[in-house]
């Protein structure tokens, strides 16, 4: 008599591979035989309960019921539905709700459509906070959702309760870079700067790729302190890190211009300019036309102000330095021309008119009549600008009518003493922040040397303007 023994490998044999023969072992201790060789009727072959049972066990513990199966495919559909959300958010927003809140009823507990239900109920506070505080419930250990919540607070204006999502999103991940970045600059719009500053600092170490922002970033944050010798120092690193990188060569450049020196000034500002395409260095080349024009190379600064204006060619500061170039070479004709069309495309901005006003004025290359009608543009824009009353009081003399131009320079003065007494709005690093979020340094360079617009008349100009308006219409 034999008995039975199969293979434990036997249940492994599902996957498609051959499964092993049985096995017949003597009692007597004789050799094994397999099944197939064994031809004798009498035999009776018994396989072992032990393994039945297993085979049993194993199709019980991998048997899925329908319902399990139908509430897998309803969250594996919302997060397609959040992915799709994601991916249609900046184009429709209204779609995406949808989408997410369709998610939301498949898998009431899928994080990442409380995440992004959360965000696209941004405009309403506090359903917004109860969106993202839920997905926190259900992923504690999810960065992004803090730094949703973060941002939410942020837009509130509740910066405590923003630094704290901050720091316990730190604190999940020290490594993850945007929650540094996002900390550092909340603790900016907060005015801690240096702490802004080392922050940002931690957050360029932890990571090796797009350091250029958060350089910029940490530059501005520097010349907000007021610290040259350490901007110097920081800008001078970046340089030696990536020599390539172009907003710390065009920050060089303001680094010296501050300073009076436009020579310096032009020569970082060329590095910049040949390290970027044409579309990204349109400000610094207007940057370094008013070099040269600070310089009094009018030959040198034409060419970049026509450079810039090809990039955007009703842009009224680009158009201003041109036509400055232009006077300065003697050719008011063209000077006129630009910032005719300056105060034409730009009809909403007063400065495009005050200059027009005052180069028509001191050139008398068009009637004084023109130069009053830009200047009444100006006071009508900004009416509680003192300068603006003395220009228009200037064109009203040059147009003959010295008792209007009496009254104009009454009320500039009145102005300007109502201004005194008027408090000042205090100044908040959250402007200083939301300024450097939104521009280039690039373009920080080139409003930062903007210097050459009109500036608003002191005191004492406007006294000397009253004390001709006086002379050529003496009170009765």
């Amino acid at each position: 008599m034999y008995d039975h023994q199969v293979d434990d490998d036997h249940s492994k044999s599902r996957g498609g591979a051959k499964p092993p023969k049985p096995k017949l072992f003597a009692i007597d201790g004789g050799e094994p035989r397999d099944v197939a060789d064994e031809r004798d009727g009498d035999v009776v072959i018994e396989l072992d309960p032990h393994i039945e049972e297993a085979e049993e066990e194993e199709e019980s513990s991998s048997y899925v019921s329908p319902k399990d199966r139908v509430a897998a495919a309803e969250r594996e559909l919302a997060l397609a539905l959040v992915h799709l959300a994601s991916e249609t958010l900046w184009r429709d927003e209204r779609a995406a709700l949808m989408n997410v809140e369709r998610a939301l009823e498949l898998d009431p507990l899928c994080g990442a459509a409380h995440h992004q239900h959360g965000y696209l109920l941004r405009l309403w506070h506090e359903e917004a906070i109860a969106s993202h505080t839920q997905a926190l419930a259900l992923e504690p250990t999810n960065v992004g959702y803090y730094r949703g919540r973060a941002d939410q607070y942020m837009s509130h204006g509740d910066l405590a309760l923003a630094l704290a999502d901050y720091n316990r999103a730190v604190g999940v991940d020290p490594k993850d870079v945007l929650s540094r970045a996002g900390r550092a600059r909340l603790l900016l719009e907060m005015g801690r700067l240096e702490e802004a500053f080392l922050e940002f600092g931690r957050a360029l170490r932890c990571t090796r790729h797009h350091r250029g922002g958060l350089h910029r970033e940490r530059l501005a944050v520097l010349r907000l302190i007021g610290d040259e010798a350490r901007l110097l120092g920081e800008i001078d690193a970046v340089l030696l890190e990536e020599p390539n990188h172009p907003a710390a060569w065009s920050e060089r450049a303001f680094h010296h211009a501050r300073r009076g020196d436009w020579a310096n000034a032009r020569r970082y500002l060329t590095e910049e300019i040949e390290r970027t395409s044409a579309t990204y260095s349109t400000y610094s080349r207007y940057a370094r036309a008013i070099c040269a024009l600070w310089e009094g190379d009018a030959r040198a600064a034409l060419p970049d102000a026509s450079a810039a204006l090809k990039s955007d060619p009703k842009q009224a500061y680009f158009l201003i330095c041109r036509a400055e170039a232009h006077a300065l070479l003697g050719d008011h004709a063209s000077a006129l021309a630009d910032l005719t069309f300056a105060a034409k495309e730009n009809s909403h901005d007063q400065n495009a008119h005050v200059v027009c006003a005052r180069f028509i004025l001191s050139t008398k290359v068009a009637p004084p009549a023109t130069a009053l009608l830009h200047a009444r543009a100006a006071v009508r824009l900004e009416p509680t600008e003192a300068s603006h009353h003395a220009d228009l009081a200037w064109a009203l003399l040059a147009c003959g009518d010295a008792r209007a131009a009496r009254r104009e320079i009454a009320a500039g003065l009145r102005m300007r003493s109502n201004a005194k007494r008027r408090k000042k709005k205090p100044h908040t690093r959250a402007e200083d922040g939301f300024r450097i979020r939104h521009y280039t340094t690039a373009e920080y360079a080139g409003f930062g040397l903007d210097l050459r617009l009109p500036r608003p008349r002191t005191l004492a100009e406007i006294r000397a303007l009253r004390a001709r308006i006086d002379q050529a219409a003496p009170k009765r």
